[in-house]
């Protein structure tokens, strides 16, 4: 029986006392929530690493124009496309600062390919490649979690609520005695 009241939670079942807080949360099986915890850090960090905003339209030509085939670098899946993007940008904007320094020039426009900034594509293409190259190991990493969910007990997977719960909320969830 779970009484929420004040944000706080009071959890009793038959067998024990279940006590929760913020710190820690007693669960049957400790290795088990030990694997769950490390698989949801890594799934965390593995999303800071690749998180961010698209910066351009996606839409990257090798021509100024637009008379090739574009490819769209938010969906390109091709790491040595994506490198031969980024060599190709590197080179064009080292060239254009280049003229722009042999020209004595000591302000002239930012350089743009297809109306965006070499940072710009470069971010996009950061997101991009780190999305393509973890996706093997979030693919595993969700497929571990989802097995080894399977084994929890309904206990376990009401502490593991509670705990998402709680830091979500922001909550201090102390135990205390039935009512």
């Amino acid at each position: 029986m779970t009484y929420l009241c004040n944000s706080k939670s009071f959890i009793t079942n038959n067998k024990n006392k279940m006590k929760t807080d913020n710190k820690d949360l007693t669960i049957g099986n400790t290795k088990l929530h030990n694997a769950l915890d490390l698989i949801d850090a890594r799934l965390k960090e593995l999303n800071k690493e690749a998180g961010g905003t698209y910066q351009t339209n996606g839409n990257f030509k090798f021509t100024p124009n637009g008379t090739m085939t574009g490819v769209d670098i938010h969906k390109c899946t091709d790491i040595a496309q994506l490198l031969t993007i980024h060599s190709f940008l590197k080179q064009k904007s080292d060239s254009y600062n280049s003229s722009g320094d042999f020209f004595k020039l000591k302000q002239f426009p930012i350089f743009k390919w297809c109306s965006h900034t070499i940072d710009q594509w470069e971010n996009d293409l950061k997101i991009r490649i780190a999305l393509t190259t973890q996706k093997d190991e979030t693919d595993q990493l969700t497929a571990a979690k989802r097995q080894l969910s399977g084994f929890l007990t309904q206990e376990d997977q009401l502490a593991l609520t509670l705990k998402a719960l709680s830091s979500t909320l922001g909550l201090n969830m102390t135990g205390g005695e039935d009512a």
